[in-house]
């Protein structure tokens, strides 16, 4: 029942999806949540050193844009990558 009731659980609370986007434009990015998320922790990761802080302003600003969250693991190679990237 869960699987079959995703979508319009989505739709009414307005979530957008964090995987793939089927439905897109063309110019428009396959995951824009991960998009995102990796912009958002690389401009966090330019005054932040502790991934739990980058973690907690990339589910910030996903909850602010209205996206599911992903599982702890994505959020944190996002942020580890972030960081590594700009140090």
């Amino acid at each position: 029942t869960r699987y079959r009731h995703q979508q319009s659980i989505r739709n009414f609370l307005k979530i957008n999806r964090w995987g793939k986007v089927s439905n897109r434009s063309p110019g428009e990015s396959v995951h824009p949540a991960r998009k995102l998320a990796v912009s958002v922790a690389w401009s966090a990761a330019q005054t932040m050193n502790n991934p739990p802080d980058i973690i907690n302003v990339i589910i910030e600003e996903l909850v602010h844009n209205c996206y599911e969250l992903p599982s702890f693991g994505v959020l944190n190679r996002i942020a580890r990558h972030a960081r590594a990237s700009v140090n």
